[in-house]
């Protein structure tokens, strides 16, 4: 009220003075300012926009119904690309002055969604929900509904002035056809009510005219024991002074449970908890202009538990892709928390949970799903909000809507049973920081043990945005996580370069992001990194018109989140395009000169567990806490070995021990080189990734009139880090599709029936059939079947006979080389071949393979061992190659390489010489024997060159390429095979090939094994391989507990017996092979002489269902994935072990328990 100042008191001057100047000041305070009531008032414009050239009018001003007061009101039509708007060309008007703004809103059908933009000098002053200022709720229909909006109060917090209001739509309806129809009417900026002047409320010293500051509650949270540490603005940054004096804090009363406390007069503070008591703590202050203070205020100190110290992964699941990955399937092991999406907020402060499913079945999804996640011993975390969301973050976090907010988003973490909150407010603009503020701590209050976590922006470091330090400061304690969205990084935005979905390092100008540049700048603002996740995309980015990285990349952006997931690039970009890993960005990609796959990419960027690796060792040397994954789902190979290989590749970088993924993984039908197959990738001795795709589309011809059955690409990481590839050549023209396919000729005459013609057909173009036999966690078989046709035979007419045969794959996590075992049945039933019909040799495997496109280079040399050592020793391979041939040799094998790219390919029999011929054509071994003389210096070995004649190389290699007529020629060729002497199929008995004048029989079935190697020259693979099998020969096995397997079948499918030499060893499958006793196998392996080399053992008669909880070497036991690798083959009763360990000697004792 106003005083008196004619009352009965001793006058004075001053007092007089003060009277009239309060007298003044009242008259002078501002009155309510009219922008439109019938019309635009005092001066206020028409600034609405709407489309031009359209016909329509979205904005009329002269509407006569419905109106509140007066004869009109204000029709508005609200789409994407309109706006209505009051504008004052001249005038600002100060908050302070006109601190709200008041109008009456109806709607046309209820619910309309606007935003609500306050403007000063064209810039945004402040904008918000519309729905957090209706009083009442939100838009309704058929009433009008009060809007009252406090404009120095969050969310808006415009202490300045404004010149326009803005009205508009909030949803991204487009056009006027699908407008949000509203009607506004009497819009008006409010004077504050009169009130005595705050010098009355002051000391007189206080000055005339001066106005105390107001000071607001602050609230923190910081780890027991740890140290807060806020930044300037600190405590001051929600006060306010109407005069607009400089702030600073004035301490009042301490904390009770600091070991180290300081409040700064600029607002900072430094406070480190005692580590004793876990209550919350607090002090309190005065805020100061020099003149006035403030009343005292306190600032609350939550004390949290320290942070564990096991790095986190938050998986995110969303109920959109529930399909992709079923909550039955979900697998744990490599997830600490599971993000449940969605929650969507709503503008009035409710909560929409269909979670983008529907109303019914979106709940049932999350209920069990976090059901999963606690029953795996796991955290699950509501995500609330997301990308598009924005409107309903800003009206439910008003301080209109958000009490009511909390209480809903507490009432569905205890209706579900939830552990916490994912904050996705995206993005967070000026204007969302404070209800962002207080709405976290409202939640923090409410739940002091509520987990709390928030995903964040990653950072364009050409336009970083350096004003959200204070921020930071103060929400930062508020929150348990912190997670950067460190992926989608590639874009095709104006100006950019084509770049990497999540590149590691890197950025630069034209490609301004990277992970580490992003965690710089939120850890440049104050927050521990101990608080910070960076983030992994299972989902990558498909870019047409480019075919590399860093090249101009506007508009030629594809398709990315969804259609480009890690499963859609495994099955339908991996196999056609070439991957390389960029090792400035720490990131993969793929290349392609034309469009692959169905989004015709012809550049690709993703994540793979080389990416992911280096991600682990750069968020351990940072001390993150951990990351996120977008999406989980997205990562899932339904039917694949392993299903996740991803996923796995964050649990080894993040929770283990960064070691890559040791499981062996089978990524079935992917099309390699337009051929079906199932790529199998496993860890070689060396700890490195290999790759083998074997193709078996059985029923239509791929490229040159491939069928299947061989090996189409073989894959391993050369020792600087690179990755080599051998690849199929020459499809067309005659080509040979690959590598391990049957070609066996025949020595039968022609006999008039036209067969020598066609005695020896490409297997790889015979239809056949696969099986998958055994696909464990280490170890894999692949079975393929074909009837091999033979047309030729001792007696007319000719016909074609069927020739039915098995092959095996085998392939074993911690061994370099796939065993390949083969049996030729002639006995099969309904299949039968009388004996000595075939007189025919074996030359399988049988293929060709070129190393790394290297098909133009020559080959370097030859070797094989049959009774000796046969090896060229001069350089390039031709018909006058010296040579030696003196060096005895007891295990079968064959190889040939390249210098010029330190690439060899070769094959080494599991068994040796003696135990399973081998090798041999048209000459006995005696006859070459005497005839070679051992070296190429005793003689012409081939007539007109040094060579042997090649019809007597034991192995068909490049003989047949190697041109007599000009034998110092070299050749590209590349064919490998195996060879067996005539008879080998067929006949009652053959000559073998063992340096003495010997038979064996060939019928009813033959079967052996050979190791498929590949590897650098300079390596030695075959020789290493050679010498595992003579160290095989020197074993001695035994057993206390369980037994020694001292027989069994002679090959794939063949159940003929054969003895086991050395008693133990199947050769078959290139294993020791024991019995065991109620799952439990107490043995000792002795080797008599070299090193066995991670030795694969088989236990027959294993019955559990998993593998064993103990596995010891000696007295120390094993660790699983690590120290040794097992795989349960459940259909044959059998436990598959790779030992990763060297043996020697006699002291190798092995104990299994279940």
């Amino acid at each position: 009220m106003a005083p008196d100042c004619n009352r009965g008191i001793p006058a004075s001057r001053r007092f007089l003075a003060l009277c009239l100047l309060m007298l003044a000041i009242l008259q002078a305070q501002a009155a309510d300012l009219t922008l439109f009531d019938d019309q635009l008032q005092n001066g206020f414009q028409d600034w609405s926009w709407q489309p031009g050239g359209d016909g329509e009018t979205d904005v009329d001003m002269a509407l006569a119904t419905p109106v509140h007061s007066g004869s009109k009101a204000i029709d508005y039509r609200a789409h994407d690309w309109n706006g209505l708007s009051f504008a004052h060309p001249t005038l600002d008007f100060a908050t302070t002055d006109h601190p709200q703004l008041r109008f009456y809103v109806r709607g046309a059908a209820g619910d309309e969604q606007l935003t609500l933009v306050l403007q000063k000098d064209g810039g945004v002053a402040g904008s918000a929900a519309l729905d957090g200022f209706i009083v009442g709720g939100g838009i309704a229909s058929g009433a009008w509904r009060e809007v009252r909006v406090d404009l120095r109060e969050p969310p808006l917090s415009i202490l300045g002035s404004i010149d326009r209001v803005d009205l508009q739509d909030a949803t991204g309806v487009a056009g006027h056809a699908n407008a949000q129809r509203v009607f506004i009417d009497d819009v008006q900026l409010l004077a504050p009510p009169p009130s005595e002047p705050a010098i009355f409320a002051d000391s007189f010293e206080g000055g005339v005219g001066n106005v105390a500051p107001v000071a607001a509650a602050d609230s923190y949270s910081v780890a027991k024991g740890g140290t807060l540490a806020p930044t300037a603005p600190g405590v001051l940054g929600n006060d306010n002074d109407a005069n607009g004096d400089p702030l600073s804090a004035v301490l009042v009363s301490g904390p009770a449970h600091a070991a180290a406390f300081n409040l700064n007069a600029n607002g900072s503070f430094s406070y480190t908890h005692d580590d004793g008591a876990d209550a919350a703590d607090g002090f309190s202050y005065r805020a100061s202009d020099g003149s006035a203070q403030s009343a005292p205020v306190t600032v609350s100190l939550a004390i949290q538990a320290p942070a564990a110290s096991t790095p986190w992964v938050d998986g995110y699941y969303v109920g959109y892709e529930k399909d992709l990955y079923p909550v039955a399937d979900l697998d744990f092991t490599a997830i600490t928390h599971l993000m449940v999406g969605r929650l969507i907020p709503n503008s009035n402060g409710t909560l929409t949970t269909h979670f983008d499913i529907d109303a019914v079945n979106g709940p049932i999804f999350a209920q069990d799903a976090i059901n999963a996640a606690h029953a795996a011993g796991r955290t699950a975390i509501f995500m609330v909000g997301g990308a598009g969301e924005l409107a309903g973050w800003r009206g439910a976090a008003s301080n209109a809507n958000r009490a009511a907010f909390v209480t809903n988003l507490l009432a569905a973490v205890d209706s579900y049973g939830a552990d916490g909150l994912d904050l996705d407010w995206e993005p967070v603009d000026a204007i969302d920081r404070a209800p962002l503020l207080a709405l976290a701590n409202d939640l923090r209050t409410a739940r002091p043990n509520l987990l709390l976590t928030m995903p964040v922006p990653g950072i364009n470091t050409n336009f970083p945005p350096n004003d959200e330090a204070t921020f930071f400061a103060s929400l930062h304690p508020l929150l348990d996580q912190i997670n950067v969205m460190s992926y989608d990084m590639a874009q095709d935005y104006n100006g950019w370069d084509s770049w990497f979905s999540s590149a590691l390092h890197g950025e630069y100008g034209n490609a301004p992001m990277s992970v580490s540049s992003s965690v710089d700048y939120y850890q440049g603002l104050g927050i521990p990194a101990a608080k910070l996740g960076l983030g992994i995309g299972f989902y990558g980015a498909c870019f047409n018109g480019i075919s590399q990285p860093r090249q101009p990349a506007e508009g030629l952006l594809v398709a990315s989140d969804g259609a480009m997931s890690y499963a859609n690039i495994a099955n339908s970009y991996l196999p056609l395009m070439t991957r390389t890993y960029d090792a400035t960005a720490d990131a993969p990609w793929l290349g392609s000169a034309t469009p692959k796959g169905p989004q015709g990419c012809t550049y690709v960027s993703y994540e793979d567990a080389e990416s992911i690796a280096a991600k682990g060792a750069y968020a351990d040397a940072q001390g993150l806490g951990g990351t996120i994954i977008w999406t989980i789902a997205q990562g899932h190979r339904a039917g694949q070995v392993p299903p996740d290989p991803l996923l796995d590749a964050v649990g080894d970088a993040f929770l283990g021990d960064g070691v890559p993924a040791a499981t062996l993984q089978i990524e079935q039908d992917v099309t390699v080189d337009s051929m079906l197959s199932d790529r199998f990738t496993w860890i070689d001795a060396s700890g490195q990734p290999r790759s083998a795709s074997l193709a078996h589309n059985d029923t239509a011809a791929g490229p040159g009139g491939s069928r299947g059955g061989a090996m189409r690409q073989f894959t391993y990481r050369l020792p600087g880090g690179a990755t080599r590839t051998a690849g199929v050549t020459n499809y067309g023209n005659g080509g040979y599709g690959g590598f391990g396919y049957v070609v066996s000729h025949s020595a039968w005459p022609d006999n008039g029936g036209g067969c020598r013609a066609d005695d020896s057909p490409l297997g790889f173009k015979i239809p056949g059939t696969f099986e998958r036999v055994f696909q464990g966690r280490h170890h894999a078989i692949f079975r393929f079947r074909q009837d091999y046709p033979r047309n030729c035979a001792q007696v007319t007419p000719v016909a074609s006979i069927p020739l039915p045969v098995t092959i095996d794959w085998v392939f074993s996590t911690g061994r370099d080389n796939p065993l390949w075992s083969i049996t030729f049945d002639m006995a099969q039933p309904g299949k039968e071949i009388a004996v000595d019909t075939l007189l025919d040799d074996s030359r399988a495997p049988y293929g060709e393979l070129e190393f790394d496109g290297a098909g133009v280079q020559n080959l370097s040399g030859i070797a094989w061992g049959d009774r000796w050592k046969f090896t060229t020793t001069s350089t390039p391979l031709t018909l006058n190659s010296h040579w030696s041939w003196n060096v005895p040799n007891s295990v079968p094998y064959v190889e040939e390489w390249i210098d010029a790219t330190d690439a060899s390919m070769g094959l080494v029999q599991s068994r040796t010489m003696t135990q399973q011929d081998a090798g041999a054509r048209n000459q006995w071994y005696n006859d070459i024997t005497a005839y070679w003389n051992k070296t190429s210096a005793d003689g012409n070995a081939g007539g007109a060159y040094r060579m042997p004649w090649n019809d007597s190389w034991p192995y068909q290699a490049a003989e047949f390429s190697l041109d007599p007529g000009t034998p110092n020629t070299g050749t590209n060729n590349a064919r490998l095979t195996w060879g067996t002497s005539y008879g080998f199929i067929g006949q009652a008995s053959y000559d073998v090939y063992d340096g003495v004048i010997a038979t064996a029989p060939g019928h009813p079935r033959k079967s052996y094994a050979v190791y498929i190697v590949l590897g650098t020259h300079s390596s030695a693979p075959v020789a290493a391989q050679v010498t595992q099998i003579e160290t095989l020969q020197t074993l001695t096995l035994s057993a206390t507990v369980g037994g020694v397997v001292t027989a069994g079948p002679r090959g794939v499918a063949d159940s003929t017996a054969m003895t086991y030499e050395p008693a133990g060893y199947d050769p078959v499958y290139g294993a020791l092979a024991f019995t065991a006793s109620g799952n439990q196998l107490d043995a000792t392996i002795q080797v008599g002489a070299g090193t066995l080399t991670h030795p694969l053992i088989v236990l027959r008669g294993y019955t559990a269902a998993t593998p064993p909880s103990l596995v010891r070497l000696g007295d120390t036991a094993l660790t699983a994935d690590i120290d040794y690798f097992a795989s349960v083959r459940d259909d044959a009763d059998e436990l598959w072990i790779t030992l990763d360990r060297d043996l020697t000697g006699a002291g190798n004792r092995l104990r299994v328990d279940p």
